[in-house]
């Protein structure tokens, strides 16, 4: 058994990246990726979002971005026509239970744990200072996502 994350380059799953010349222009603009990605939106678009919502500025990255999201979730925002909503607890963190010496622990979810647990649908999720999309069990976002299976997820939005 593949034993790897499957990852979609961003110019095949995020709409227009390729040719925009905003994105050839950006660095640090993995929520953009990541909004673009798993809302069908395109990337110039989802660059106009985060600026206008977010306070966004070129090239520094998104600050405040999950609570950004709860915020809007909260308020029945739709992001591009389509809802979304917070995963795991009421502070969003996702955990998963297991079994060691016959009792029970919550562990953290990782991108990997996170896949096999939810391997269909289109997922906002965040780790430690960075944002990506996974896609029916694909990583949207940079390679290395992909890679690092044991990255624990701090917060992940559903999209409907």
């Amino acid at each position: 058994m593949n034993n790897e994350i499957k990852y979609i380059p961003k110019k095949d799953a995020i709409i227009g990246y390729s040719d925009s010349v905003i994105a050839k222009n950006e660095t640090n603009d993995c929520a953009v990726n990541a909004i673009s990605s798993a809302f069908q939106m395109h990337y110039d678009r989802a660059h106009e979002f985060l600026r206008t919502k977010f306070g966004r500025v070129n090239r520094k990255g998104t600050k405040f971005f999950v609570g950004g999201m709860r915020r809007m979730e909260n308020d029945g925002q739709d992001i591009n026509l389509k809802s979304f909503e917070s995963m795991g607890d009421q502070n969003g963190r996702m955990a998963y239970d297991v079994k060691v010496k016959g009792e029970v622990v919550k562990r953290k979810m990782t991108t990997g744990t996170f896949i096999k647990k939810y391997p269909v649908g289109r997922y906002l999720v965040v780790v430690s200072g960075h944002a990506f999309s996974i896609i029916n069990g694909e990583v949207v976002g940079n390679e290395e996502d992909a890679k690092m299976k044991k990255r624990v997820i701090v917060s992940a939005f559903k999209v409907d």
